[in-house]
């Protein structure tokens, strides 16, 4: 049996630690990724710019050209011009009240 002032031995936990050359090599597959992901999924689709001609071959070339047409139109105004619109009903928050008491 152990005194109180003896602690049970841990054992020893070794952790391998990567080396520089695997996390260069880590860091650059996820470089070489983002690229790839870059010129096949981003730029197609954000701004139609397609240079591996990805983006007609994925459906993306079209994302680009619908949100140019939607920039260009006028929105409807659905409410009268102003800042302020009048409401029908008074706003009310449905949240409960705490009371604070003063010392």
């Amino acid at each position: 049996m152990l005194a109180k002032s003896e602690e049970p031995l841990k054992p020893e936990v070794s952790r391998a630690v990567p080396s520089k050359g695997a996390i260069a090599k880590a860091t650059g597959i996820a470089l070489f990724v983002a690229v790839l992901l870059l010129f096949v999924a981003v730029l197609p689709a954000e701004y139609g710019y397609a240079p591996l001609k990805t983006g007609a071959a994925l459906g993306l070339a079209g994302i680009a050209k619908a949100a140019k047409v939607q920039a260009g139109a006028a929105p409807k105004a659905v409410t009268p011009a102003g800042v302020y619109t009048r409401q029908s009903r008074i706003y009310e928050v449905d949240a409960p009240g705490f009371p604070v008491e003063s010392r």
